[in-house]
Formats: C-alpha cells, structure tokens, sequence
C-alpha cells in the first residue's frame, strides 16, 4: 500500500501563502480514519502548527528517533511515513485546541477518537525550521 495515496477522496487541502515558503497555511477538510490509514509523518524542513477549527481527532505523538519508517524520505513534499511504534502517545484535539509538532517529533493526526469518525476542518501553519 502507498501511503502516500492515503488521503480520502472527499478530502479538501488548499495552501494560503503568509511569508513565502518560510510561513505558510495548509487549510484542511477531512473525515478522520481508522489508525491503519492513519501513519505516523514527520518532516524535517518545518515545525506545524496545527489548529482544529471543527471536529475532532485524536493526535499521535512519538520521538522520531524511535519509529521506523515506512519509505524513503520524500524531499519533494518533506514527509516521510513511519511504521506504527511500538509505544507513543495521544491527545485529543477538539474546536479550538492546537498542537506544535517540531521536525523531531512524528506525529499522526486524522485519526479517529473512540466515538468514530469525524469530519474536520483544520489549519495547519507551517514554519521553516
């Protein structure tokens, strides 16, 4: 499987530029995902910063240096897909709460909490490292 094709096919992603390629937003709709088409990612080029505007999805957190990855680094897009790892956190993020993800930490959004999948809408601002 391609997880780099995991994305649905009613999914909505538009870039908003604030300072070029050193600040800017992705604006995101999505239904979340069962935690198989959910990966871990990390990118080493930008910090996100991500905002739940509606919805919400539980948040996988783990140490990059602790996951193995699932493909090549993809300079291109910097991403890179991990493996799920055998120990990692999780929050939920609702309306209104963010989470900070620097390039040292892989992180799975867009999965599902336990009350099942749910359509959400987020922003996530992306800082060059």
């Amino acid at each position: 499987r391609d997880l780099r094709m995991s994305r649905g096919l009613g999914d909505v992603y538009k870039r908003q530029p604030i300072d070029g390629d050193e600040v800017f937003a992705n604006v995101q709709a999505y239904t979340t995902l069962p935690d198989a088409d959910a990966p871990f990612e990390s990118h080493e080029k930008y910090f996100d910063l991500q905002f739940v505007v509606s919805g919400e999805e539980r948040f996988g957190y783990a140490p990059r240096d602790l996951c193995k990855p699932a493909m090549a680094y993809d300079a291109d897009r910097d991403l890179v897909f991990y493996e799920e790892p055998a120990e990692s956190g999780c929050i939920i993020l609702k309306a209104g709460d963010f989470a900070i993800v620097p390039p040292e930490d892989a992180h799975a959004p867009r999965r599902q909490t336990a009350a099942g999948a749910c359509a959400v809408k987020k922003i996530v601002v992306k800082v060059k490292v």
